[in-house]
Parts: C-alpha cells; sequence; structure tokens
C-alpha cells in the first residue's frame, strides 16, 4: 500500500466527512467514485470512524431529526432509507424509539389537514382512503395515521 496515495484519499475522504455527516456506506460509495483501490477502503473506514469522522449513530439520529423536520416523513420511510445505507437495524431502532409520539402524531395531523384541503372525495369512505394512501407515501404507519384522522375528524 502506498502511504502517499493513501494519505491523498485519506484527507479527501476526511475533508468530506467534515462538510456533513455521513455513514460508512455513503463514504464507501464516494471513494469507488474516486477510484480509491479496494485493499484501501477498509482500512480508510475504520480509520475514519477512529477518529470520529465517521459515526453511525450519529448519523443516524441527524438524518432521522432532519427527515422528521425538513421532509416531514414518516418513520417507515425514514426506516427504510436508512437500511438502504446499511444502517444497522438495531441503530436504526433505537433511534427510531427515541422520536417524540406527541409531535409525531401533530406532524401527521397537519399533513393531513393540508392534504384534506386539496382532496375533492364523494364520501367519507373515499375522503380516508385518499388521506391513509397520501400518508403511507410519506411513510407513516396505520396506527399513527388512524390517530391522525381522530383527530381531524373531531375538529
Amino acid at each position: 500500500m502506498d502511504k502517499e496515495t493513501y494519505l491523498k484519499f485519506y484527507s479527501k475522504a476526511a475533508a468530506y466527512c467534515s462538510l456533513a455527516e455521513h455513514c460508512k456506506h455513503e463514504v464507501r460509495e464516494k471513494m469507488k467514485l474516486w477510484e480509491v483501490p479496494n485493499e484501501m477502503i477498509d482500512d480508510m473506514i475504520d480509520h475514519l470512524t477512529e477518529e470520529q469522522f465517521i459515526d453511525e449513530e450519529r448519523y443516524c439520529k441527524a438524518f432521522v431529526a432532519d427527515k422528521l423536520k425538513h421532509n416531514r416523513w414518516g418513520c417507515v420511510k425514514i426506516r427504510y432509507e436508512l437500511l438502504k445505507k446499511r444502517i444497522p437495524t438495531l441503530l436504526i431502532m433505537e433511534v427510531l424509539s427515541n422520536v417524540d409520539e406527541e409531535e409525531y402524531i401533530a406532524m401527521a395531523l397537519s399533513i393531513m389537514e393540508k392534504k384534506h384541503k386539496e382532496i375533492k372525495a364523494k364520501d367519507d369512505y373515499e375522503l380516508r382512503n385518499k388521506l391513509f394512501r397520501f400518508m403511507a407515501g410519506r411513510g407513516f404507519e396505520l396506527e399513527i395515521m388512524e390517530r391522525a384522522y381522530a383527530l381531524l375528524r373531531a375538529e
């Protein structure tokens, strides 16, 4: 392993990780694009992890917070996207279990209220189905949709 090549790519990867949170999978894919030799990739990722440039738990927490706040995704969609990034399932479940349930339901209700104003339906059954399909597409669980719908109907 050429030390000069290793240091060049390591510095580039460290700079990449310093700009924003990245998981191991993202860094690995980026290194492949940079044509980092395969035998160096695992060593670099281990080194970046030791130096805390990469932290899967920190990444997972930031990802969940960002997708809830800015994209207004449900936990199902967030879980799916994290699995695609090869984040360990136990870590995903741990981070998602810390989502404040009341805030989550309030967010679901807010999304549902906005969509309710846009939907044209001939009866309550069709309205409920359209709302639930929309919310499922956003990644919300059936239980959360039902609770938000009950709150919407109570208003």
